[in-house]
Protein backbone atom coordinates (compact mmCIF):
# COMPACT_ATOMS: atom_id res chain seq x y z
CA UNK A 1 0.00 0.00 0.00
CA UNK A 2 1.05 3.41 -1.02
CA UNK A 3 0.05 6.66 0.81
CA UNK A 4 0.00 10.00 0.11
CA UNK A 5 3.48 10.98 1.78
CA UNK A 6 5.48 13.75 1.37
CA UNK A 7 8.56 13.87 2.72
CA UNK A 8 12.50 14.00 2.23
CA UNK A 9 13.47 11.24 0.09
CA UNK A 10 15.90 10.12 2.78
CA UNK A 11 12.78 9.14 4.84
CA UNK A 12 10.92 7.82 2.03
CA UNK A 13 14.11 4.97 1.56
CA UNK A 14 15.48 3.90 4.79
CA UNK A 15 18.80 3.25 2.59
CA UNK A 16 18.89 6.96 1.60
CA UNK A 17 18.06 7.53 5.25
CA UNK A 18 20.77 5.81 6.12
CA UNK A 19 23.44 7.71 3.42
CA UNK A 20 22.46 10.57 4.31
CA UNK A 21 23.70 9.79 8.09
CA UNK A 22 27.45 9.97 6.24
CA UNK A 23 26.55 13.03 4.68
CA UNK A 24 25.80 14.86 7.31
CA UNK A 25 28.23 13.91 9.77
CA UNK A 26 30.94 15.03 6.46
CA UNK A 27 29.12 17.99 6.54
CA UNK A 28 29.49 19.15 10.47
CA UNK A 29 33.07 17.76 10.27
CA UNK A 30 33.93 20.17 7.29
CA UNK A 31 31.99 23.60 9.08
CA UNK A 32 33.98 22.38 12.56
CA UNK A 33 37.23 22.26 10.36
CA UNK A 34 36.89 25.54 8.07
CA UNK A 35 36.96 27.82 10.99
CA UNK A 36 40.61 26.66 11.34
CA UNK A 37 41.32 25.81 7.60
CA UNK A 38 43.40 29.55 7.01
CA UNK A 39 45.31 29.63 9.85
CA UNK A 40 46.68 26.00 9.07
CA UNK A 41 47.69 26.60 5.81
CA UNK A 42 49.68 29.71 6.83
CA UNK A 43 51.60 27.32 9.91
CA UNK A 44 51.72 24.94 6.58
CA UNK A 45 53.72 27.16 4.49
CA UNK A 46 55.86 28.47 7.71
CA UNK A 47 56.72 25.05 8.76
CA UNK A 48 57.41 23.57 4.86
CA UNK A 49 60.12 26.21 4.71
CA UNK A 50 61.73 25.27 7.78
CA UNK A 51 61.59 21.55 6.77
CA UNK A 52 59.65 20.33 9.94
CA UNK A 53 56.21 18.83 10.07
CA UNK A 54 53.42 21.25 10.74
CA UNK A 55 51.23 21.15 14.06
CA UNK A 56 47.69 20.90 13.22
CA UNK A 57 45.47 24.15 14.51
CA UNK A 58 42.69 22.08 14.29
CA UNK A 59 41.40 19.85 16.61
CA UNK A 60 40.48 16.23 15.45
CA UNK A 61 38.79 13.68 17.72
CA UNK A 62 41.53 11.98 18.72
CA UNK A 63 45.43 13.07 18.73
CA UNK A 64 46.84 12.73 15.33
CA UNK A 65 50.69 13.31 14.66
CA UNK A 66 51.96 16.37 13.60
CA UNK A 67 52.31 14.83 9.82
CA UNK A 68 49.27 13.04 9.84
CA UNK A 69 47.05 16.18 11.00
CA UNK A 70 48.67 18.18 8.34
CA UNK A 71 47.54 15.43 5.57
CA UNK A 72 43.69 15.07 7.46
CA UNK A 73 43.19 19.13 6.97
CA UNK A 74 44.61 18.84 3.38
CA UNK A 75 42.16 16.28 2.88
CA UNK A 76 39.17 18.00 4.66
CA UNK A 77 40.01 21.13 2.54
CA UNK A 78 39.97 19.02 -0.69
CA UNK A 79 36.72 17.49 0.79
CA UNK A 80 35.00 20.75 0.79
CA UNK A 81 35.85 21.72 -2.31
CA UNK A 82 34.24 18.31 -3.80
CA UNK A 83 37.35 17.02 -4.77
CA UNK A 84 37.47 13.55 -3.63
CA UNK A 85 40.28 11.95 -5.82
CA UNK A 86 42.19 14.30 -4.00
CA UNK A 87 41.43 14.12 -0.62
CA UNK A 88 41.71 10.45 -0.21
CA UNK A 89 44.83 11.08 -1.14
CA UNK A 90 45.80 13.14 1.72
CA UNK A 91 43.98 11.29 3.94
CA UNK A 92 45.67 7.93 2.82
CA UNK A 93 48.82 9.71 3.50
CA UNK A 94 47.23 10.83 7.50
CA UNK A 95 46.14 6.98 7.88
CA UNK A 96 49.59 5.82 6.51
CA UNK A 97 51.34 8.49 9.32
CA UNK A 98 49.28 7.09 11.81
CA UNK A 99 48.24 3.59 11.17
CA UNK A 100 46.90 3.11 14.32
CA UNK A 101 44.09 5.69 13.95
CA UNK A 102 40.50 4.00 13.59
CA UNK A 103 39.18 7.13 12.87
CA UNK A 104 41.42 8.33 10.12
CA UNK A 105 40.51 5.15 8.57
CA UNK A 106 36.90 5.30 8.83
CA UNK A 107 37.45 9.17 7.30
CA UNK A 108 39.26 7.21 4.72
CA UNK A 109 36.17 4.92 4.10
CA UNK A 110 33.73 7.63 4.10
CA UNK A 111 35.98 8.96 1.09
CA UNK A 112 35.25 5.98 -0.80
CA UNK A 113 31.89 5.76 -0.63
CA UNK A 114 31.77 9.75 -1.62
CA UNK A 115 33.54 8.34 -4.63
CA UNK A 116 31.47 5.43 -5.31
CA UNK A 117 34.09 2.50 -4.49
CA UNK A 118 32.05 0.72 -1.13
CA UNK A 119 33.68 -2.49 -1.89
CA UNK A 120 36.70 -0.77 -0.59
CA UNK A 121 35.21 1.36 1.82
CA UNK A 122 34.08 -2.05 3.46
CA UNK A 123 38.03 -3.16 3.08
CA UNK A 124 38.71 -0.22 5.30
CA UNK A 125 36.18 -0.77 7.53
CA UNK A 126 37.31 -4.46 8.21
CA UNK A 127 40.87 -3.77 8.67
CA UNK A 128 39.59 -1.28 11.56
CA UNK A 129 37.06 -4.10 13.11
CA UNK A 130 40.38 -6.73 13.30
CA UNK A 131 42.18 -4.33 15.67
CA UNK A 132 38.98 -2.94 17.25
CA UNK A 133 35.93 -5.08 17.18
CA UNK A 134 33.52 -3.15 18.68
CA UNK A 135 34.04 0.78 17.50
CA UNK A 136 31.07 2.07 17.17
CA UNK A 137 31.21 4.72 13.89
CA UNK A 138 32.87 1.40 11.96
CA UNK A 139 30.09 -0.47 12.81
CA UNK A 140 27.68 2.10 11.85
CA UNK A 141 29.08 2.83 8.79
CA UNK A 142 28.91 -0.88 7.78
CA UNK A 143 25.58 -1.20 8.69
CA UNK A 144 25.08 1.33 6.00
CA UNK A 145 27.18 0.28 3.42
CA UNK A 146 25.69 -3.09 3.42
CA UNK A 147 22.20 -1.39 3.10
CA UNK A 148 23.56 0.47 -0.01
CA UNK A 149 24.13 -2.99 -1.45
CA UNK A 150 21.06 -4.78 -0.51
CA UNK A 151 23.10 -7.43 1.88
CA UNK A 152 20.57 -6.87 4.54
CA UNK A 153 21.66 -10.01 6.34
CA UNK A 154 25.07 -8.91 6.59
CA UNK A 155 23.63 -5.18 7.80
CA UNK A 156 21.27 -6.57 10.70
CA UNK A 157 24.50 -7.96 12.17
CA UNK A 158 26.24 -5.02 12.04
CA UNK A 159 23.32 -3.23 13.90
CA UNK A 160 22.57 -6.16 16.48
CA UNK A 161 26.24 -5.56 17.22
CA UNK A 162 25.73 -2.45 18.37
CA UNK A 163 22.94 -3.25 19.82
CA UNK A 164 24.97 -5.26 22.11
CA UNK A 165 27.64 -2.90 22.61
CA UNK A 166 25.70 0.08 23.86
CA UNK A 167 21.98 -1.30 24.46
CA UNK A 168 21.54 2.44 25.55
CA UNK A 169 21.59 4.25 22.16
CA UNK A 170 18.57 4.25 20.04
CA UNK A 171 20.32 4.92 16.40
CA UNK A 172 21.59 1.15 16.12
CA UNK A 173 17.83 0.17 16.75
CA UNK A 174 16.35 2.75 14.36
CA UNK A 175 18.54 1.56 11.71
CA UNK A 176 17.99 -2.27 12.22
CA UNK A 177 13.81 -1.39 11.76
CA UNK A 178 14.99 0.03 8.61
CA UNK A 179 16.08 -3.47 7.63
CA UNK A 180 12.36 -5.20 8.94
CA UNK A 181 10.64 -2.19 7.30
CA UNK A 182 12.69 -3.53 3.82
CA UNK A 183 12.00 -7.08 4.45
CA UNK A 184 8.23 -5.98 5.10
CA UNK A 185 8.03 -7.73 8.34
CA UNK A 186 6.25 -5.24 10.29
CA UNK A 187 6.01 -7.01 13.36
CA UNK A 188 9.69 -7.03 14.42
CA UNK A 189 10.13 -3.67 12.77
CA UNK A 190 7.55 -2.27 15.56
CA UNK A 191 9.19 -4.66 18.07
CA UNK A 192 12.12 -2.89 17.38
CA UNK A 193 10.95 0.70 17.49
CA UNK A 194 9.50 0.04 20.92
CA UNK A 195 12.91 -0.57 21.99
CA UNK A 196 13.45 3.14 20.85
CA UNK A 197 10.44 4.54 22.77
CA UNK A 198 11.10 2.33 26.04
CA UNK A 199 14.79 4.26 25.68
CA UNK A 200 13.47 7.44 24.11
CA UNK A 201 9.89 7.95 25.34
CA UNK A 202 9.03 11.22 23.34
CA UNK A 203 11.06 10.02 20.23
CA UNK A 204 8.82 10.97 17.44
CA UNK A 205 10.83 9.33 14.60
CA UNK A 206 10.18 5.94 16.28
CA UNK A 207 6.50 6.98 16.86
CA UNK A 208 6.46 7.65 12.81
CA UNK A 209 8.11 4.33 11.53
CA UNK A 210 5.92 2.62 14.23
CA UNK A 211 2.89 4.12 12.60
CA UNK A 212 4.25 3.54 9.02
CA UNK A 213 4.33 -0.18 9.64
CA UNK A 214 0.85 -0.38 11.32
CA UNK A 215 -0.43 1.65 7.76
CA UNK A 216 1.28 -1.04 5.84
CA UNK A 217 -0.43 -3.85 8.21
CA UNK A 218 -3.78 -1.29 7.65
CA UNK A 219 -3.89 -1.37 11.47
CA UNK A 220 -5.10 1.60 10.76
CA UNK A 221 -6.50 2.30 14.49
CA UNK A 222 -2.56 1.51 16.03
CA UNK A 223 -1.68 3.65 13.21
CA UNK A 224 -3.75 6.56 14.20
CA UNK A 225 -3.23 6.48 17.47
CA UNK A 226 0.75 6.56 17.49
CA UNK A 227 1.16 9.40 14.94
CA UNK A 228 -1.15 11.62 17.42
CA UNK A 229 1.21 11.05 20.20
CA UNK A 230 3.91 12.23 17.53
CA UNK A 231 1.91 15.14 16.60
CA UNK A 232 1.17 16.10 20.90
CA UNK A 233 4.64 15.27 21.29
CA UNK A 234 6.32 17.58 18.32
CA UNK A 235 3.35 19.34 16.17
CA UNK A 236 5.85 20.47 14.15
CA UNK A 237 6.40 17.36 12.79
CA UNK A 238 5.21 17.66 9.13
CA UNK A 239 5.82 14.17 8.12
CA UNK A 240 3.60 13.05 10.88
CA UNK A 241 0.44 14.92 9.50
CA UNK A 242 1.18 13.51 6.01
CA UNK A 243 1.07 10.48 6.90
CA UNK A 244 -1.40 10.33 9.46
CA UNK A 245 -3.92 12.20 6.82
CA UNK A 246 -2.76 9.93 4.56
CA UNK A 247 -4.24 6.41 6.97
CA UNK A 248 -7.66 8.68 7.12
CA UNK A 249 -8.16 8.72 3.51
CA UNK A 250 -7.01 4.95 3.09
CA UNK A 251 -9.56 4.15 5.83
CA UNK A 252 -12.44 6.44 4.40
CA UNK A 253 -12.28 8.98 6.93
CA UNK A 254 -12.03 12.07 4.16
CA UNK A 255 -13.34 15.03 6.85
CA UNK A 256 -10.05 14.06 9.30
CA UNK A 257 -7.82 13.88 6.38
CA UNK A 258 -8.79 17.12 5.19
CA UNK A 259 -8.71 18.56 8.95
CA UNK A 260 -5.20 16.86 9.68
CA UNK A 261 -4.11 18.32 6.32
CA UNK A 262 -5.23 21.64 7.47
CA UNK A 263 -3.36 21.41 10.73
CA UNK A 264 -0.23 20.73 8.81
CA UNK A 265 -0.51 23.60 6.54
CA UNK A 266 -0.31 25.78 10.22
CA UNK A 267 2.60 24.46 11.16
CA UNK A 268 4.07 24.81 7.46
CA UNK A 269 1.90 27.79 5.40
CA UNK A 270 4.94 27.38 3.01
CA UNK A 271 4.61 23.88 1.82
CA UNK A 272 3.03 23.89 -1.86
CA UNK A 273 2.76 20.27 -1.50
CA UNK A 274 0.00 20.82 1.49
CA UNK A 275 -1.21 23.54 -0.57
CA UNK A 276 -1.38 21.15 -3.73
CA UNK A 277 -3.21 18.58 -1.64
CA UNK A 278 -5.52 20.24 0.42
CA UNK A 279 -6.90 22.00 -2.97
CA UNK A 280 -7.66 18.71 -4.57
CA UNK A 281 -8.99 17.36 -1.23
CA UNK A 282 -11.58 20.23 -1.39
CA UNK A 283 -12.07 19.65 -4.85
CA UNK A 284 -13.11 15.76 -4.93
CA UNK A 285 -14.95 16.56 -2.10
CA UNK A 286 -17.31 19.40 -3.28
CA UNK A 287 -15.47 22.34 -1.51
CA UNK A 288 -14.66 24.39 -4.23
CA UNK A 289 -15.06 27.70 -2.60
CA UNK A 290 -12.79 26.69 0.29
CA UNK A 291 -10.21 25.56 -3.00
CA UNK A 292 -10.39 29.05 -4.31
CA UNK A 293 -9.62 30.70 -1.00
CA UNK A 294 -7.04 28.66 0.15
CA UNK A 295 -5.73 29.51 -3.93
CA UNK A 296 -6.12 33.11 -3.54
CA UNK A 297 -4.31 33.32 -0.17
CA UNK A 298 -1.53 31.58 -0.96
CA UNK A 299 -1.10 33.14 -4.52
CA UNK A 300 1.11 35.56 -2.13
CA UNK A 301 3.19 33.19 -0.24
CA UNK A 302 3.87 31.62 -3.70
CA UNK A 303 4.64 34.44 -5.83
CA UNK A 304 6.69 32.87 -8.51
CA UNK A 305 4.56 29.80 -8.56
CA UNK A 306 2.19 29.60 -12.18
CA UNK A 307 1.01 26.07 -10.79
CA UNK A 308 -1.61 28.04 -8.62
CA UNK A 309 -2.93 30.57 -11.03
CA UNK A 310 -3.03 27.37 -13.10
CA UNK A 311 -5.14 25.36 -11.10
CA UNK A 312 -7.49 28.52 -10.38
CA UNK A 313 -8.13 29.03 -13.91
CA UNK A 314 -9.20 25.31 -14.24
CA UNK A 315 -11.86 25.51 -11.40
CA UNK A 316 -13.04 28.78 -12.95
CA UNK A 317 -13.12 27.06 -16.43
CA UNK A 318 -15.11 24.26 -15.18
CA UNK A 319 -17.64 26.44 -13.53
CA UNK A 320 -17.49 28.25 -16.60
CA UNK A 321 -16.61 31.77 -15.09
CA UNK A 322 -14.41 33.22 -18.27
CA UNK A 323 -14.05 36.03 -16.43
CA UNK A 324 -11.90 34.87 -14.14
CA UNK A 325 -10.19 32.09 -16.19
CA UNK A 326 -8.54 34.63 -18.26
CA UNK A 327 -7.67 36.93 -15.71
CA UNK A 328 -5.69 33.67 -14.32
CA UNK A 329 -4.40 32.79 -17.66
CA UNK A 330 -2.83 36.31 -18.49
CA UNK A 331 -0.75 36.14 -14.97
CA UNK A 332 0.92 32.81 -16.31
CA UNK A 333 1.32 34.41 -19.33
CA UNK A 334 3.08 37.34 -18.03
CA UNK A 335 5.64 35.11 -16.76
CA UNK A 336 5.74 32.91 -19.88
CA UNK A 337 5.01 34.71 -22.91
CA UNK A 338 5.65 32.46 -25.39
CA UNK A 339 4.54 29.28 -24.06
CA UNK A 340 2.00 27.87 -26.63
CA UNK A 341 -0.12 26.17 -24.01
CA UNK A 342 -1.13 28.93 -22.26
CA UNK A 343 -2.00 30.99 -24.96
CA UNK A 344 -3.89 27.96 -26.53
CA UNK A 345 -5.88 28.32 -23.43
CA UNK A 346 -6.43 31.94 -23.92
CA UNK A 347 -7.17 31.84 -27.02
CA UNK A 348 -9.99 29.12 -26.33
CA UNK A 349 -11.31 31.02 -23.40
CA UNK A 350 -11.84 34.35 -25.57
CA UNK A 351 -13.21 32.12 -28.39
CA UNK A 352 -15.95 30.88 -25.32
CA UNK A 353 -16.74 34.33 -24.73
CA UNK A 354 -17.44 35.20 -28.07
CA UNK A 355 -14.62 37.65 -28.47
CA UNK A 356 -13.78 36.04 -31.46
CA UNK A 357 -10.90 38.68 -32.88
CA UNK A 358 -9.16 38.34 -30.06
CA UNK A 359 -9.32 34.72 -30.06
CA UNK A 360 -8.38 34.87 -33.82
CA UNK A 361 -4.96 36.79 -33.02
CA UNK A 362 -3.56 34.60 -30.40
CA UNK A 363 -4.60 31.60 -32.72
CA UNK A 364 -2.40 33.17 -35.21
CA UNK A 365 0.15 33.71 -32.83
CA UNK A 366 0.49 30.16 -32.53
CA UNK A 367 0.44 29.24 -35.62
CA UNK A 368 3.64 31.99 -35.77
CA UNK A 369 4.98 29.61 -33.00
CA UNK A 370 4.47 26.17 -33.98
CA UNK A 371 3.15 25.83 -37.63
CA UNK A 372 2.57 22.48 -37.46
CA UNK A 373 0.61 22.38 -34.36
CA UNK A 374 -3.12 21.36 -36.42
CA UNK A 375 -5.11 22.78 -33.07
CA UNK A 376 -4.93 26.27 -34.06
CA UNK A 377 -6.10 25.66 -37.74
CA UNK A 378 -9.21 23.48 -36.24
CA UNK A 379 -10.50 26.58 -34.05
CA UNK A 380 -10.01 29.43 -36.99
CA UNK A 381 -11.70 27.06 -39.22
CA UNK A 382 -14.60 26.66 -36.66
CA UNK A 383 -14.18 30.49 -35.75
CA UNK A 384 -15.27 31.35 -39.51
CA UNK A 385 -17.36 28.29 -40.11
CA UNK A 386 -19.53 30.66 -37.20
CA UNK A 387 -19.46 33.24 -39.19
CA UNK A 388 -20.76 31.53 -42.39
CA UNK A 389 -17.51 33.05 -43.97
CA UNK A 390 -16.67 29.08 -45.58
CA UNK A 391 -14.05 30.87 -47.94
CA UNK A 392 -11.71 31.66 -44.75
CA UNK A 393 -12.85 28.45 -42.99
CA UNK A 394 -12.00 26.26 -45.95
CA UNK A 395 -8.74 28.00 -46.63
CA UNK A 396 -8.19 27.95 -42.55
CA UNK A 397 -8.70 23.72 -42.78
CA UNK A 398 -6.87 23.39 -46.03
CA UNK A 399 -3.31 24.89 -44.12
CA UNK A 400 -4.20 22.70 -41.22
CA UNK A 401 -4.49 19.58 -43.47
CA UNK A 402 -0.67 20.91 -45.05
CA UNK A 403 0.88 21.09 -41.82
CA UNK A 404 -1.01 18.02 -40.38
CA UNK A 405 -2.02 15.65 -42.62
CA UNK A 406 -3.02 12.66 -40.84
CA UNK A 407 -5.29 14.82 -39.00
CA UNK A 408 -8.80 13.16 -39.35
CA UNK A 409 -10.67 15.94 -37.37
CA UNK A 410 -9.23 18.58 -40.23
CA UNK A 411 -11.01 16.47 -42.79
CA UNK A 412 -14.06 15.91 -41.21
CA UNK A 413 -14.65 20.03 -40.91
CA UNK A 414 -13.44 20.40 -44.05
CA UNK A 415 -16.01 17.95 -45.28
CA UNK A 416 -19.11 20.15 -42.99
CA UNK A 417 -17.38 23.36 -45.06
CA UNK A 418 -18.14 21.46 -48.19
CA UNK A 419 -21.52 20.68 -46.89
CA UNK A 420 -22.09 24.08 -46.39
CA UNK A 421 -21.31 24.99 -49.28
CA UNK A 422 -23.15 23.06 -51.69
CA UNK A 423 -20.34 20.53 -52.72
CA UNK A 424 -21.73 16.97 -51.80
CA UNK A 425 -18.66 15.04 -53.26
CA UNK A 426 -16.26 16.38 -52.30
CA UNK A 427 -18.25 16.08 -48.65
CA UNK A 428 -18.27 12.54 -49.14
CA UNK A 429 -14.69 12.31 -50.03
CA UNK A 430 -13.51 14.08 -46.91
CA UNK A 431 -15.67 11.99 -44.60
CA UNK A 432 -14.36 8.92 -46.28
CA UNK A 433 -10.95 10.71 -45.92
CA UNK A 434 -11.46 10.99 -42.42
CA UNK A 435 -13.00 7.57 -41.68
CA UNK A 436 -9.43 6.36 -43.16
CA UNK A 437 -7.48 8.08 -41.19
CA UNK A 438 -9.53 7.40 -38.03
CA UNK A 439 -11.90 4.36 -38.20
CA UNK A 440 -13.40 5.20 -34.87
CA UNK A 441 -14.40 8.92 -35.39
CA UNK A 442 -17.80 8.92 -34.43
CA UNK A 443 -19.07 11.96 -35.90
CA UNK A 444 -17.62 10.79 -39.85
CA UNK A 445 -19.77 7.24 -39.56
CA UNK A 446 -22.98 8.84 -38.52
CA UNK A 447 -22.17 11.97 -40.50
CA UNK A 448 -21.53 9.50 -43.86
CA UNK A 449 -24.18 6.81 -42.94
CA UNK A 450 -26.93 9.79 -42.34
CA UNK A 451 -25.73 11.32 -45.17
CA UNK A 452 -26.30 8.32 -47.55
CA UNK A 453 -29.42 7.93 -45.68
CA UNK A 454 -30.75 11.40 -46.81
CA UNK A 455 -29.96 10.33 -50.47
CA UNK A 456 -31.39 7.13 -50.19
CA UNK A 457 -28.25 5.66 -51.26
CA UNK A 458 -25.88 2.87 -50.27
CA UNK A 459 -28.44 1.89 -47.50
CA UNK A 460 -26.61 -0.99 -46.19
CA UNK A 461 -23.53 0.77 -45.96
CA UNK A 462 -25.29 3.40 -44.03
CA UNK A 463 -26.50 1.07 -41.81
CA UNK A 464 -22.84 -0.45 -41.11
CA UNK A 465 -21.34 2.82 -40.71
CA UNK A 466 -24.22 4.12 -38.23
CA UNK A 467 -24.10 0.95 -36.11
CA UNK A 468 -20.30 1.54 -36.27
CA UNK A 469 -20.89 5.03 -34.41
CA UNK A 470 -23.55 3.69 -32.05
CA UNK A 471 -20.98 0.88 -30.54
CA UNK A 472 -18.57 3.63 -30.05
CA UNK A 473 -21.06 6.40 -28.42
CA UNK A 474 -24.26 4.05 -27.33
CA UNK A 475 -25.41 7.10 -25.65
CA UNK A 476 -25.75 9.37 -28.82
CA UNK A 477 -29.00 10.45 -29.84
CA UNK A 478 -27.87 12.22 -32.64
CA UNK A 479 -26.74 8.81 -34.03
CA UNK A 480 -29.75 6.83 -32.74
CA UNK A 481 -31.97 9.47 -34.97
CA UNK A 482 -29.42 8.72 -37.24
CA UNK A 483 -29.62 4.91 -37.25
CA UNK A 484 -33.70 5.41 -37.07
CA UNK A 485 -33.81 7.16 -40.40
CA UNK A 486 -31.70 4.08 -42.20
CA UNK A 487 -34.63 2.05 -41.10
CA UNK A 488 -37.52 4.46 -42.39
CA UNK A 489 -35.10 4.55 -45.61
CA UNK A 490 -34.99 1.07 -45.70
CA UNK A 491 -38.93 0.59 -44.76
CA UNK A 492 -38.00 -0.78 -41.76
CA UNK A 493 -40.77 1.30 -39.58
CA UNK A 494 -40.99 -0.83 -36.33
CA UNK A 495 -37.10 -0.82 -35.78
CA UNK A 496 -37.38 2.85 -36.89
CA UNK A 497 -40.02 4.14 -34.52
CA UNK A 498 -37.81 2.21 -31.76
CA UNK A 499 -34.76 3.83 -31.71
CA UNK A 500 -35.76 7.82 -33.02
CA UNK A 501 -38.40 7.80 -29.91
CA UNK A 502 -35.02 6.86 -27.60
CA UNK A 503 -33.35 10.23 -29.55
CA UNK A 504 -36.62 12.01 -28.98
CA UNK A 505 -36.57 10.89 -24.90
CA UNK A 506 -32.70 13.11 -25.15
CA UNK A 507 -33.56 15.45 -27.59
CA UNK A 508 -37.11 16.31 -27.36
CA UNK A 509 -36.59 19.85 -28.68
CA UNK A 510 -34.80 19.23 -31.75
CA UNK A 511 -36.90 19.56 -35.07
CA UNK A 512 -35.06 17.45 -37.25
CA UNK A 513 -35.40 13.99 -34.72
CA UNK A 514 -39.19 15.01 -34.26
CA UNK A 515 -40.13 16.14 -37.94
CA UNK A 516 -38.25 12.22 -38.15
CA UNK A 517 -40.27 11.07 -35.23
CA UNK A 518 -43.82 12.32 -37.27
CA UNK A 519 -42.56 10.85 -40.53
CA UNK A 520 -42.60 7.32 -39.35
CA UNK A 521 -45.40 7.95 -37.84
CA UNK A 522 -47.14 8.59 -40.91
CA UNK A 523 -45.58 5.28 -42.08
CA UNK A 524 -47.50 3.39 -39.48
CA UNK A 525 -50.32 5.25 -40.25
CA UNK A 526 -51.24 6.99 -36.90
CA UNK A 527 -51.85 10.39 -38.12
CA UNK A 528 -52.70 11.90 -35.27
CA UNK A 529 -49.11 11.41 -33.39
CA UNK A 530 -47.54 12.36 -36.98
CA UNK A 531 -49.38 15.23 -36.70
CA UNK A 532 -48.57 16.02 -32.95
CA UNK A 533 -45.01 15.26 -33.54
CA UNK A 534 -44.56 17.92 -36.96
CA UNK A 535 -46.52 20.20 -34.53
CA UNK A 536 -44.01 19.79 -31.87
CA UNK A 537 -41.26 20.12 -34.51
CA UNK A 538 -42.85 23.70 -35.60
CA UNK A 539 -42.32 25.10 -32.38
CA UNK A 540 -38.70 24.49 -32.20
CA UNK A 541 -37.97 26.52 -35.61
CA UNK A 542 -37.80 30.23 -34.75
CA UNK A 543 -37.07 31.36 -38.14
CA UNK A 544 -38.99 30.98 -41.62
CA UNK A 545 -36.95 29.02 -43.90
CA UNK A 546 -37.96 25.69 -46.11
CA UNK A 547 -38.03 23.46 -42.67
CA UNK A 548 -40.92 25.54 -41.33
CA UNK A 549 -42.89 25.86 -44.94
CA UNK A 550 -42.59 21.83 -45.30
CA UNK A 551 -43.56 20.82 -42.11
CA UNK A 552 -46.76 23.28 -42.58
CA UNK A 553 -47.64 21.41 -45.59
CA UNK A 554 -47.23 17.68 -44.14
CA UNK A 555 -49.37 18.93 -41.21
CA UNK A 556 -52.28 20.17 -43.68
CA UNK A 557 -51.84 17.49 -45.60
CA UNK A 558 -52.11 14.54 -43.30
CA UNK A 559 -52.86 15.70 -40.19
CA UNK A 560 -56.24 17.19 -41.28
CA UNK A 561 -57.02 14.40 -43.82
CA UNK A 562 -58.25 12.19 -40.58
CA UNK A 563 -57.50 11.36 -37.22
CA UNK A 564 -57.19 7.76 -37.92
CA UNK A 565 -54.66 5.94 -34.89
CA UNK A 566 -53.16 1.89 -36.14
CA UNK A 567 -56.17 -0.51 -33.99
Amino acid sequence: MVFPVFMPRSLKNPKLFIKSICVIINFMRMVRCFITLLSVIALASCSLSRGAPVSSAAAPPEKFSELASYYYMLAENARLSYNYEEALKFMESAANEDRDSAYLMIEKAELYVSLKRVDDALAAIKTVLEGNPDYEPALLLMGSLYMEKSDYESAREAYERLVKINPSKTTPYIHLSFIYLNKKDYHEAIRVLENVISIEPGNVTAMYWIGRAYAAMKDYTSAIAVLNKAISINNSSENAYWLLGGVYEESGETGKAVSVYEEALKVNPHSMELVRKLTMMYINNGMTEKAVSLLEGSAGLFKENIEIHMILAGIYLNSKDYDKALAEMMIINSAHPDNEKTIFSIAKILAEMGRDAEAVEHFMKLIELSPENPGPYLYLGNIYMKKEDYKRAEEMLKKGMEAAPGSGDMAFYLAIVYEKTGRAEKMIENLKKTIQLNPDHSDALNYLGYTYAEKGINLDEALDLINRAISIEPDSAYIRDSLGWVYYKKGMYQEAIIEIKKAVETMGDDSVVLEHLGDVYLKLNDRVSAAESWKRALDFLDKEDGSKKRLQEKIKEHGEAGSSRPD
